[in-house]
C-alpha cells in the first residue's frame, strides 16, 4: 500500500486527500511493523550475517546475490524516478510558500 501510493503520488503529483491520506496511513501501519519486525530479529543478525560471509549455510550464496540484486534495483528505482520527485518537491515547496 505505501509502494503504490508512492508511485501513484509520484504520476499523479501530490494532491490532497484522499490518496494523500491512504499514503500517510500506510506509511504508519508499515513504520510500526517494520520496527516490530527489525526490533525481533536485531539480535541475531551479527550471526546471521556472519553465517552468511562465512557461507557455513544453506542458500548464504542465493541469499547474498538477492540482497545484491534488491539494492541495485532500488538504485536503479531512485535514478529513474528522480526527475518525478523533482516535480513534487517544487510542488510542494510552491504550497508551502502560498500557505505560510
Amino acid at each position: 500500500m505505501l509502494f503504490g501510493t508512492g508511485v501513484l503520488l509520484l504520476a499523479l503529483h501530490p494532491q490532497r486527500g484522499l490518496l494523500v491520506g491512504l499514503h500517510k496511513a500506510s506509511f504508519i501501519v508499515w513504520f510500526a511493523a517494520m520496527s516490530a519486525h527489525v526490533l525481533g530479529h536485531a539480535l541475531k543478525l551479527p550471526g546471521l550475517v556472519r553465517a552468511d560471509l562465512e557461507r557455513v549455510r544453506p542458500g548464504s550464496r542465493a541469499r547474498q546475490l538477492l540482497v545484491a540484486g534488491a539494492v541495485v534495483a532500488g538504485m536503479i528505482a531512485a535514478v529513474v524516478t528522480l526527475p518525478l520527485a523533482h516535480d513534487w518537491v517544487n510542488w510542494a515547496a510552491q504550497h508551502h510558500h502560498h500557505d505560510g
